[in-house]
C-alpha cells in the first residue's frame, strides 16, 4: 500500500474513532476496535514512511547538473503535499491532529534535508550552497501551499537553513 493511501485511512479511522467515542462512549467495543485499528494504521503508515526516508538518506540520489533537487526528492514532496492536502480536508478535530502532523513534517522533512546534504557532499561550496537553497526552495514551497504549514514553526526553520 502507498504512503499516501496509508496517510489517507490512519485519517479516516481517527475521524471515526473521534466520532464514534462521543456517541457511543470511549469504553465501548466498536471504539476501542476503531482506537486499536488507528493506532496500527498510524504505525504502518510511519514504518513505510520510515523505510523510505532511510533509503533517500542512505543511498542518496546525485545531484543534477543543473542543481535542482533530484527526481526522488520532487517525488517525496509531492507525497507531503498530498498529505497535507488529506490533513487539510480531514473532518477529524485539527487539535487531536497537529501533533500527528507535526510527527509526519519531521518524518519527511529532516531525513530529506539529511539526504540533500549527503547528496551535495561531491559539490563545491557555492554549488553545494545552490543546490540546498532550491532544495529548501521547493520544500518551502509545498509548505506554502496550505496555511497551517505557513504559518508553522517547521516554515520558518526551512527558511533559516
Amino acid at each position: 500500500m502507498e504512503i499516501v493511501t496509508r496517510y489517507k485511512l490512519a485519517n479516516v479511522l481517527d475521524f471515526y474513532t473521534t466520532t464514534i467515542g462521543s456517541l457511543v462512549g470511549t469504553e465501548s467495543r466498536l471504539e476501542s476496535t476503531l482506537h486499536e485499528l488507528r493506532t496500527k494504521s498510524y504505525k504502518k503508515f510511519f514504518s513505510q514512511l520510515r523505510i523510505t526516508t532511510d533509503r533517500l538518506v542512505k543511498l542518496p540520489p546525485p545531484y543534477t547538473v543543473g542543481l535542482t533537487p533530484p527526481i526522488p526528492f520532487k517525488e517525496l514532496l509531492q507525497k507531503l503535499e498530498k498529505i497535507l492536502g488529506i490533513y487539510h480536508g480531514s473532518l477529524a478535530p485539527k487539535e487531536k491532529q497537529s501533533q500527528g502532523l507535526s510527527n509526519v513534517l519531521s518524518a519527511i522533512l529532516d531525513p530529506l534535508i539529511d539526504s540533500a546534504r549527503r547528496s551535495a557532499e561531491g559539490l563545491d561550496s557555492s554549488d553545494s550552497a545552490v543546490y540546498m537553497i532550491n532544495i529548501t526552495t521547493d520544500m518551502r514551497a509545498t509548505l506554502a501551499k496550505f496555511s497551517f504549514t505557513r504559518d508553522s514553526p517547521r516554515y520558518e526553520t526551512i527558511r533559516s537553513r
